[in-house]
């Protein structure tokens, strides 16, 4: 149904892992309630680690973060982050600037589709001789943030640097 491209269909691969963790919890609480009960899927509920399971979805949670061009950082990620997967300065930068060059497209296409759809219409019924066209200036465009992150990944610019010129731009 989706094109194999998009982010939903990367992301549907991770559903088995949610439905497990989603049932996982619902077997330990009723074991937590009925413990007496011996079935096996309460019994097993009860001998995994909390703690592996939580670990288990919060990378789940990540990865299908990761398909749709989302920080993996949070309240909900702290713990596991904490405990087990770091993050280096390179890949908090490249994550951002990702972000931003996704951000960039949104913008562009947001505001083609206006001056297409919208400006247009206005101009026909206002008989204006030239169709007004919205443009966005001032923001941060794809070749600079290309340029910096280059300078970063080469040593010319230290974390901190490349931070502060990102403070400095309008994104």
């Amino acid at each position: 149904y989706f094109n194999k491209k998009t982010p939903v269909q990367k992301a549907i691969r991770y559903i088995k892992n949610s439905k497990r963790f989603n049932l996982y919890s619902l077997d330990l609480s009723k074991a937590n309630a009925y413990p007496d009960d011996k079935s096996l899927s309460l019994s097993l509920a009860r001998a995994r680690l909390v703690k592996q399971i939580w670990e288990e979805h919060y990378l789940n949670q990540a990865l299908i973060r990761k398909q749709f061009h989302y920080f993996i950082e949070g309240s909900q990620f702290d713990y596991y982050f904490s405990k087990g997967l770091k993050t280096t300065q390179y890949y908090d930068i490249f994550l951002v600037v990702r972000y931003l060059k996704y951000k960039n497209k949104l913008r562009a296409h947001i505001v083609n589709t206006f001056n297409d759809q919208i400006l247009k219409l206005v101009a026909e019924k206002n008989n204006f001789p030239k169709t007004p066209k919205l443009v966005c200036n001032g923001y941060v465009n794809d070749e600079e943030l290309d340029e910096k992150f280059e300078k970063y990944k080469s040593g010319e610019i230290s974390h901190k640097d490349f931070v502060e010129y990102l403070r400095e731009q309008k994104t």
